[in-house]
């Protein structure tokens, strides 16, 4: 009898270095490619910038840390390719040269067709921060902060032609606490939850006893579209949303917003720090969604409070903002 492989050759396609790239190279499966795949257009042009670029590696040398996926790949001696043209036929060579059991994806602009999932023989699988199929598409985030809801969880799932759409093979939930950051969701889903199901559905796949459950796919769910940064103002109902419901919102997804004004000065190129809230009468001068200075503290007027604002200052944030203006 033929004894069952238990080590897989991965290909993993991402965007920067994200957290399962390093628990996969620690695991006991082969890296044999990375992809990165290109981020979308906005991103794609700041980072064109050549003092931005410089910015980031001045950072990234201080921190003795790689400076981007493809200096990683290099230090592990990896076959890189970089992903700009989506899933075109050159992609596609390159992927087959690699002769991969199982091509896994986290974090991806766009959708990984056909002609490229079903080149290894285990297919490909996807690492979703959602309870699919709840919040299929591209930012199940923003989307599980505007809806207030306080239960999440990671589906490790098979791609198909769909979005998001594939059979599940593990699901964990877990609850969100009120004005859980963006950051505290993204440690719990991913760094705790996400890589724990994944090497486990590595390793299952690698032994042949990986569950596959197909997604119910008359679910009506809300897809998880992207958003454009001038729709935070207009998404909200700031005459309907209690201050602590926008309080919450804002502690995890003002960063997809321009709900709040960029600083500049010194502060140029950082965020503002969502504080506690405040649940009281509003002077009646005070218009929900604008910003507030008195008597020393900043706020943000809602219908029923005040939501309060301190500046928050990184040097990363710092260097980058100086640098790409």
């Amino acid at each position: 009898m033929n004894q069952i492989q238990k080590t897989l050759r991965v290909v993993i396609i991402t965007m920067g270095i994200s957290p399962i790239v390093k628990p996969i190279l620690q695991s006991q499966h082969h890296v044999a490619g990375i992809i990165e795949c290109a981020p979308r257009l906005q991103d794609k042009v700041k980072k064109k910038r050549l003092l931005y670029r410089i910015a980031r590696h001045m950072y990234h040398k201080v921190r003795k840390t790689p400076l981007n996926l493809a200096a990683l790949a290099r230090e592990n001696r990896i076959p890189y390719y970089y992903m700009g043209e989506g899933s075109s036929r050159d992609l596609e060579d390159w992927v087959k040269s690699q002769n991969p059991d199982l091509i896994v994806v986290f974090y991806m602009s766009q959708l990984l067709r056909k002609n490229i999932f079903t080149i290894p023989r285990c297919g490909a699988i996807n690492v979703h921060p959602s309870l699919l199929p709840k919040y299929r598409g591209p930012n199940p985030w923003f989307w599980t902060y505007y809806n207030h809801d306080l239960q999440s969880g990671v589906t490790v799932h098979y791609i198909d032609e769909g979005e998001d759409t594939g059979d599940i093979i593990y699901k964990e939930s877990f609850d969100i606490s009120l004005g859980m950051t963006f950051q505290q969701l993204y440690r719990k889903a991913i760094e705790d939850v996400g890589i724990k199901l994944l090497i486990r559905a590595l390793d299952n796949i690698a032994a042949g006893n990986a569950p596959r459950y197909p997604q119910i796919q008359t679910y009506s769910a809300q897809r998880a579209r992207s958003i454009q940064p001038d729709e935070g103002n207009r998404l909200i109902e700031w005459e309907k949303w209690p201050v602590q419901r926008i309080w919450h919102f804002l502690r995890g997804a003002s960063k997809w917003t321009n709900i709040l004004p960029k600083m500049r000065g010194i502060y140029k190129g950082q965020s503002w720090e969502i504080g506690g809230y405040e649940t009281c009468l509003t002077d009646r001068s005070h218009k929900p969604g604008k910003i507030y200075a008195e008597r020393g503290k900043t706020f943000l007027a809602c219908k029923d409070g005040k939501i309060i604002l301190r500046h928050k200052f990184s040097v990363k944030n710092f260097i980058v903002g100086l640098f790409s203006s």
